[in-house]
């Protein structure tokens, strides 16, 4: 959200080169916040959870993978997953899904991001893949 307010107050000022490249970010950063409102909070918040490990351990593309492996294999359990298959592909296809978690601000604060913020910690990021 504070991306998109910084876009808009610099698309009306000359802080971009042309009124074209202003566009095409407002655009870009409009299509990317319409995705994450329809995405599951929960999975939107494990995704910033990684992300800010990854850069503040500053991690190489081959740990970020093992990181995601373990994140994958922990979140395929979880129940937003399965309400997620069902609407979007499933015998519910086209319908909203029903999140556990109401939303972002919520999934972020919840025991189930510490938990994420646990097992994030604990991956040995060097492992081989056939370890993890």
């Amino acid at each position: 959200k504070a991306r998109m307010e910084q876009a808009r107050v610099l698309r009306e000022s000359c802080g971009w080169r042309t009124r074209e490249q202003a566009d095409e970010e407002f655009q870009f950063l409009e299509e990317v916040t319409g995705a994450l409102a329809k995405a599951s909070p929960d999975a939107v918040a494990t995704t910033f959870v990684a992300m800010e490990f990854a850069r503040k351990a500053k991690v190489t593309p081959e740990q970020a993978r093992n990181l995601e492996y373990v994140l994958q294999r922990s979140f395929c359990a979880a129940p937003d997953f399965a309400e997620g298959v069902e609407c979007a592909v499933g015998a519910r296809k086209g319908q909203t899904p029903a999140w556990n978690v109401p939303s972002l601000e919520v999934a972020l604060s919840s025991p189930r991001m510490r938990e994420v913020e646990k097992l994030v910690k604990s991956v040995d990021l060097d492992a081989d893949m056939a370890q993890l």
